[in-house]
């Protein structure tokens, strides 16, 4: 008697291996109103989680596969540099970019000099 061992195969069709790739990751802007572009490509639908910032603004907030998002910072009246991240979230799979932004710069001019 001959006892074959039964293997079973599990075949990933129903699995699609997404990917998720954002650039730049790492944005540095201005202390003035500001403008990046952020390039992502997907093979997948995304979403940015709420920016929490008031000073920045990001559109569109979703898309899906291969888009270009804008992210805009308004003028940073503070000599303090601020910064976040977003995150953009697909099927199983996030990105992070930190963005950040100069402070406006102190003028060294005393008052009446």
């Amino acid at each position: 008697m001959i006892l074959l061992d039964a293997v079973s195969c599990h075949s990933r069709f129903d699995e699609p291996d997404y990917f998720l790739e954002v650039k730049p990751t790492d944005v540095r802007l201005e202390d003035k109103v500001s403008q990046v572009t952020l390039e992502v490509s997907s093979n997948t639908s995304w979403s940015i989680v709420d920016v929490g910032e008031r000073w920045l603004t990001v559109s569109p907030m979703s898309g899906s596969y291969n888009e270009v998002i804008t992210v805009t910072a308004q003028p940073n009246a503070s000599p303090r540099s601020r910064s976040c991240s977003l995150m953009i979230k697909g099927p199983g799979i996030q990105r992070e970019v930190h963005v950040s932004q100069d402070g406006k710069p102190v003028d060294d001019k005393e008052d009446g000099a």
